[in-house]
């Protein structure tokens, strides 16, 4: 996963090494294909947020070409609110503002 912090599409300093992760793993398979999923926690309109979870894969997505990753082998989805986690919950939500990642071969 890659987290972010409330309303922000750059990943947290913490994510970089799932980023590197999935950039070196892409870089020795070079016929496979990555899902971007993005999600936000459930503070903010549903419409806002389902913008914030499809802007966070996609500034992903950009990270990853920035680093040689031809596009055309990464999807983005934005799923807007990740709701099963309790939204009173700082920790909680902290998990449900992120990008997960699915690698088809």
């Amino acid at each position: 996963n890659i987290f972010f912090d409330t309303d922000q599409t750059k990943p947290t300093k913490g994510s970089v090494d799932s980023i590197n992760y999935l950039i070196t793993y892409l870089r020795a398979n070079p016929s496979t294909k990555a899902t971007l999923m993005g999600y936000a926690d459930e503070t903010g309109t549903k419409a806002h947020n389902k913008r914030l979870s499809t802007n966070r894969a996609k500034n992903v997505k950009k990270i990853f070409m920035n680093a040689k990753i031809n596009g055309s082998r990464l999807e983005i989805v934005g799923n807007g609110e990740d709701t099963s986690v309790n939204k009173n919950s700082t920790d909680a939500r902290g998990i449900a503002r992120r990008v997960t990642f699915k690698i088809m071969n």
